[in-house]
Parts: C-alpha cells; sequence; structure tokens
C-alpha cells in the first residue's frame, strides 16, 4: 500500500521532478538602485525584467519600492503612481515593469521583490538626453551581505539599500589602492529601509590623482547590505559584477528559498492524491538569544525555525531543504492522525523530507549532511535544544534512518515510471558516483568526448604551479 502511494505521489510530481533554477534565480531579489525623471535635457527610465524560468508553475510576485528616507516611493509603470504591486508571471512567462520617467526630478530609490518561485530578474537603466536615448545599463539583482567588494575608481558610483525596518545601517567604506593598501575610508548611515547612492570622490576626498583600487563596503556583525556599483570611466558607464561576499550568508533569505522550493514541492506531490491535501504552512524564524539551534512543527500548520539552525547548514541549501520537508512531514502526520510510509514518526518525517528535496531539485542525499552536522552540534558543545536532540535522536538511530531514506532511494529508481528520470538526474548531478547507487541505472560508459581525449592527452605537471 504505501508502495502504491509513493508511486501516486510521484505521479502527482512527475511534471515539476526536479526543478533546476539558474544560478541567480532567487525567491526574493533585491535591486540596489532605482531612478526615474529629471530634466528634459536628461531624464532617466528603470525598467525591472522578470523571467519565471520553472516550466510548470506560475510565480506570485510581491513589488516594494522604498526611497532614500526609507518610506513607500511611488513609481508609475503606466498604471499610475504606486509604491507596491502585487502580479503574477505565468510557467516560463516574462514580465517588464518600465517607469515611466515622469518625475521633474531625479528620484531615486530601491526595490525588493519576493516571489513563490525563484525568479530571474534584471533592472536596466536608461539615459534619455533631449528625447533620444542614448545608453542602457543593466544590473544583476544582489543579496543581503555584510561584505561587498569592487574594483573602484574616483568615479565609482555606489548604491546601498538597508534591507532591515527596525534599524538604521552604518556601512563602513575602505578604498585600497592597486596594492591593497588603504587610502582613505569614511562611513554612510541610512535609514530604516533606506538607500543612499553616491560617487566615491564625494565620500571619500582624499584619493590621490587617478586613483584606481578596490573599494570594500561591510557593516557590523551580523547586520547585512545591500549594495550594487558602477563603473564610470571617461563619460562611460559600465556595470560591474556582483561584489557580495558568498560567505557568510543572509540566513533569512536563504532559508525563503528552500522554504518556497520544498513548499511547491509538497503542493505539487499533494495534487490529486487521494487522503492528502495541500496547505499552506506559516513560517516563523526566530532568534533565540541563548544561542540554542532548534525546528519544530505543531498542529496548527507551523513550521518554526532558528536562524542557528541555518547557520549550521548555511553552506548547503539542500539540507536546509531536508530540514523544513522533515518538519512539512510531521505537520501531514498531525493533518491525517498517521504516519505514511514508516510507523515510526521520524523515519516517516525524513521519508517526506528526502521526498520533496527530490522533487524541488535539492540534493536528496542531503539528509545524510543534515543528520550529520546535528549529531556533532547535539554533542558536548550543547549546541542543539534539547527537544531538537530528542526529534532527530541523532546519537541512536542515525545509520538507520539512513538506511531508510537509502531503500527510499533505491524504490523510486526502479520503478518504471521513473527510471529515466533518475538516470537522467545522476547524469546531472553525480556522474561519478558507482552505477549501481540510488537515481541511477547500470548503463553503458558513454563515449569519450573530444574534450576528454585532450585532457587526458596532456602531459603531467612537471612541478607545482606557482603565482608570480
Amino acid at each position: 500500500m504505501v508502495r502504491n502511494l509513493l508511486a501516486v505521489l510521484l505521479l502527482a510530481a512527475s511534471a515539476l521532478l526536479a526543478q533546476f533554477d539558474p544560478d541567480s534565480a532567487h525567491v526574493n531579489l533585491y535591486f540596489p538602485q532605482l531612478a526615474d525623471g529629471g530634466t528634459a535635457v536628461q531624464r532617466w527610465q528603470t525598467s525591472l525584467i522578470l523571467q519565471n524560468p520553472h516550466p510548470a508553475l506560475a510565480a506570485g510576485v510581491l513589488l516594494s519600492i522604498r526611497g532614500n528616507d526609507g518610506q513607500p516611493l511611488a513609481l508609475d509603470f503606466g498604471a499610475g503612481p504606486t509604491a507596491s504591486a502585487n502580479f503574477s508571471i505565468p510557467a516560463g512567462g516574462t514580465r517588464i515593469l518600465r517607469s515611466m520617467g515622469a518625475s521633474p526630478q531625479l528620484v531615486t530609490g530601491w526595490a525588493v521583490l519576493n516571489a513563490t518561485l525563484p525568479i530571474h530578474g534584471t533592472v536596466l537603466f536608461r539615459a534619455i538626453e533631449s528625447g533620444i536615448p542614448r545608453v542602457d545599463i543593466a544590473a544583476a539583482p544582489t543579496l543581503p551581505t555584510p561584505l561587498y567588494r569592487s574594483f573602484a575608481n574616483a568615479d565609482l558610483g555606489i548604491a546601498v539599500g538597508n534591507p532591515y525596518s527596525d534599524v538604521p545601517l552604518t556601512v563602513q567604506v575602505r578604498a585600497m589602492d592597486h596594492n591593497g593598501a588603504q587610502v582613505g575610508s569614511s562611513q554612510v548611515t541610512v535609514p530604516a529601509l533606506g538607500h543612499t547612492s553616491f560617487n566615491l570622490r564625494n565620500l571619500i576626498s582624499t584619493l590621490p590623482g587617478g586613483y584606481v583600487g578596490t573599494v570594500e563596503l561591510s557593516t557590523r556583525a551580523p547586520l547585512n547590505l545591500v549594495a550594487w556599483t558602477l563603473n564610470a570611466q571617461d563619460n562611460v558607464l559600465s556595470p560591474l559584477p556582483s561584489g557580495a561576499a558568498r560567505w557568510p550568508i543572509s540566513h533569512h533569505d536563504r532559508i525563503q528559498l528552500a522554504y518556497w522550493k520544498v513548499i511547491n514541492a509538497m503542493r505539487a506531490t499533494m495534487t490529486g492524491t487521494p487522503g492528502l491535501d495541500p496547505f499552506s504552512p506559516l513560517v516563523r524564524l526566530v532568534f533565540d538569544p541563548s544561542g540554542t539551534i532548534n525546528a519544530s512543527a505543531s498542529s496548527d500548520n507551523t513550521l518554526t525555525i532558528s536562524y542557528a539552525l541555518s547557520e549550521l547548514i548555511s553552506d548547503s541549501p539542500s539540507e536546509m531543504g531536508f530540514v523544513i520537508g522533515h518538519e512539512l512531514g510531521h505537520i501531514i502526520q498531525f493533518r491525517k492522525g498517521a504516519t505514511t510510509f514508516n510507523p515510526n514518526p521520524e523515519l516517516d518525517a525524513d521519508a517526506w523530507g528526502m521526498l520533496f528535496n527530490l522533487i524541488a531539485g535539492f540534493d536528496p542525499y542531503a539528509g545524510a549532511g543534515a543528520l550529520a552536522k546535528l549529531s556533532m552540534a547535539s554533542g558536548t558543545a550543547g549546541l542543539v535544544d534539547q527537544q531538537l536532540a530528542e526529534h532527530f535522536d541523532v546519537h541512536r538511530s542515525t545509520n538507520t534512518r539512513l538506511q531508510s531514506m537509502y531503500e527510499l532511494l533505491q524504490y523510486i529508481c526502479v520503478t518504471s515510471d521513473f527510471r529515466s528520470f533518475c538516470t537522467q538526474y545522476k547524469s546531472m548531478i553525480h556522474p561519478h558516483f558507482p552505477p549501481s547507487s540510488p537515481l541511477s541505472l547500470p548503463v553503458p560508459a558513454p563515449p569519450a568526448s573530444d574534450t576528454d581525449r585532450m585532457l587526458r592527452a596532456l602531459p603531467a605537471p612537471t612541478k607545482e604551479p606557482r603565482i608570480e
């Protein structure tokens, strides 16, 4: 019966299995700079170009625009001035919001988009001189970060947004020369939800002539900033790549990304499945002053995750996806009054977590990493909340739980409807795993590509590489 139910669940979600998102797609998009209006001599327009890469689901989007003072900033995108908009983007569809440039003087601000699916976004700035478009500048959105580094010259344009609604943000700005030596520093304070933009020479007036180097923006931990830089040289403007630090990360945004991907997988799995109905859980992100690591689910469809838990597994969105899927499994147990795959509620929740990860396009092996980290943290360090330690039972049952998830993967991949999917998934995600591992079937090795042959023909290096 359990296997029949699993087949039904997978068939219900077959159109969505393993949705792989573009690298820059996210459920939260931060655009640190908007510009609208100006004089008849030079006027600016801003366009937000949004694309939903999902082949089967529409994305719900909420746009919020803020001014330099942090208050809502109304811009006209063709339907009258508005500081917010709520709309959807169909599966595989695109939406373009283009400001009218109607402000009588130049207005600047920034925008945040929250979506129910990872979406692509680009902001496009257009300068119009005496009614004639002269230049377009495109920039990708970014995520909050505690540290931002960029190439710099004296005319570098810098935009900063404050993602916090309750505190002003002090940003330290340091300028280094081409040898890495500091040549100037200053700081700016950005109001709650506010924005500022400036040229580097106007903030640090002591820059030497012909200055070229690096600028570094930083905040006091654990706060984050949102930033963007625009190269300006010889009256030519050009965007620069994002300088946001890859590590540490914005845990609020990483949790939101994993949450929405897993929630969409859960809804797709349950739609049309007898005995199960889609639901909309409330996710609560909490900060525990004691620093304990915890996650929980309750019978009122509430899922609670501590920021400390995200910090423990912060290098792996797939592990966060497993934890969220595991807790959703417990909510399903509350709603059904019974388990689905295994009489043991923890093994049953593990099965849901692994299944949701697989459908969401996360790594289904990630449950092993999450359990291992929880096991480490629940040792003598005492980081894990006692309730969570008992909930995951990491010391006594880790191997049993890993074996249970492994067997479920094996079953999925011998089911006729999903053999080709498992083979394709492995070829993309785990191409060097043993052929007998789950998410694969024994298949002949593909012929070596021309690139493979060229690499094998290269002579082995005779000495260690050295950076001059």
